[in-house]
């Protein structure tokens, strides 16, 4: 008799269905064999963080155990999966003489989980009182001037430099830019009441400290007193367990962000002087604006392995404390615009252009990836000027290789009214390369460098302030303005 030496013939693709944040079903079609009958057939099944399990030699030597050989197994139950992550799954058939064949591995991701809480460093107070994963009023904050000027960024900015608690200690606010060289016009992080400037106070307590914004690079122009009021950019990184290891897998595949936000009405020209050089903005009360610029009001990045700072990369000045300062990667693949749209001062979001990631890390294999133009959306704001609004995003990440990811941002008056905007869908957030996979969001900063092609001229207004930022894994601004609002905010 002649042995059978031939392997089972495989059955139609595996499948996914019923995922979770931490368990699947996977399901395939029955194979067939020569001599073995389809339900004499076993079945095996193993799972790997990587597709190394694509051979029959590869899935038994790399794959970890779902499913021991089982007859006529056309389907399998998977638990104790993590939330938000990626796994490759393989099915292998044997008939009677131990032939064995293997499925194609799929992909597959688990969702986040409505639970997730990440582990921030040096939370506030105020974050563990309101229960979000990071809350920072700037009351508890002294008041704070960042040392760093333009030409200095790529020296990289000491943790010495960051803004400290009343008692000291360190927050986790370590992102921030200041564009111009003259020193500033005032502290960054204050009660700006002092000189006319706002903070959000809604109960009216009479105490509190906000951060204040500037984005105009007036002071290198010798305007407003040859003096910027506030930094361009400034947040946090948050990928770091002990606020010195980072780790680009430290952070978010789904997160929402939020801060109050007071802009006046003459952050924008209603004129342009185009008979000097360069043009000058002009802001005259009752004219209908004039644009011909937008300024960037927030930013999220993913995959950072520490502290950023701009400019940095290959050949840039290291950081001593943070060792891999010269190879920071990480990518941005959303900005926000503050920009004209319809006559008015509106926020425009989504994806600008061609997504493109820039690695300068040696040990990531993408350079650049680019996916073609991405969906953008107006929020439809009617000019939220001159008073306190909140403003709420949610970024959700692809699937890698898959046009899945998403936003949605909502704005709020000052008393918690929600005004929801349309989300957009179809978003490619996250790169395919391998090394990138695991990428979570772990940047965030508001603010950035604007694109006007005029000064601010002196009847312009380049400050605007913020107030109680916070980061979390699910909706905010609903609980936020219930207990910020409320007798109790406990």
């Amino acid at each position: 008799m002649t042995p059978d030496i031939t392997a089972p013939t495989k059955g139609s693709a595996i499948t996914s269905t019923s995922i979770t944040s931490s368990s699947l079903t996977l399901n395939w079609g029955v194979a067939t064999d020569a001599v073995t009958a389809p339900a004499s057939l076993q079945y095996k099944v193993v799972r790997s963080a990587s597709n190394n399990i694509t051979t029959v030699a590869n899935a038994n030597a790399n794959g970890v155990l779902i499913l021991d050989w089982s007859v006529a197994a056309v389907t399998c139950a998977v638990t104790g999966l993590t939330a938000s992550t990626s796994y490759y799954f393989a099915v292998l058939v044997k008939d009677a003489a131990g032939n064995a064949a293997i499925y194609t591995p799929i992909l597959a991701t688990t969702l986040v989980t409505t639970a997730f809480v990440l582990e921030i460093f040096n939370r506030s107070s105020a974050a563990i009182e309101y229960g979000f994963d990071l809350m920072e009023t700037f009351d508890d904050i002294q008041d704070w001037q960042g040392s760093q000027r333009l030409g200095q960024a790529e020296k990289g900015i000491m943790s010495s430099d960051y803004p400290k608690r009343i008692d000291g200690s360190n927050t986790p606010l370590n992102v921030y830019d200041y564009w111009v060289s003259t020193d500033p016009g005032d502290d960054f992080i204050k009660d700006h009441r002092v000189n006319g400037g706002k903070i959000w106070d809604p109960k009216n307590t009479g105490v509190g400290k906000s951060l204040c914004m500037d984005l105009s690079h007036r002071g290198d122009n010798g305007l407003g007193n040859g003096k910027n009021w506030g930094p361009s950019r400034f947040g946090t990184y948050f990928g770091s367990l002990d606020g010195v290891t980072g780790d680009h897998t430290h952070g978010y595949r789904e997160m929402y962000v939020f801060f109050m936000v007071y802009i006046s009405k003459n952050q924008w020209p209603t004129r342009i002087d185009t008979t000097v050089s360069p043009n000058m903005g002009y802001y005259v009360e009752g004219d209908p604006y004039t644009f011909f610029a937008s300024w960037k009001f927030m930013t999220m990045g993913q995959g950072f392995k520490e502290p950023w700072v701009h400019s940095q990369g290959p050949g840039s000045g290291n950081v001593p404390e943070y060792a891999n300062a010269k190879s920071t990667y990480g990518w941005y693949p959303n900005v926000v615009h503050y920009k004209p749209h319809g006559g008015l001062p509106e926020l425009k979001y989504g994806d600008i252009s061609d997504y493109i990631g820039t690695q300068t890390n040696p040990e990531a294999p993408c350079i650049t990836e680019s996916h073609g133009l991405q969906p953008t959306g107006f929020t439809n704001i009617s000019s939220p000027a001159d008073q306190w609004i909140g403003v709420e995003i949610r970024y959700t990440l692809n699937t890698p290789g898959k046009d899945d990811g998403s936003e949605q941002m909502w704005w709020y008056e000052a008393d918690g009214t929600e005004h929801p905007i349309a989300p957009l869908t179809a978003l490619w957030l996250q790169s395919t390369c391998s090394f990138n996979r695991g990428d979570k969001m772990n940047l965030f900063f508001i603010g950035g460098n604007n694109s006007a092609t005029y000064l601010w001229g002196n009847s312009m207004e380049p400050r605007y302030y913020v107030d109680d930022f916070i980061i979390h894994g699910s909706r905010i601004g609903p609980t936020y303005f219930s207990k910020k609002l409320g007798e109790n905010p406990g």
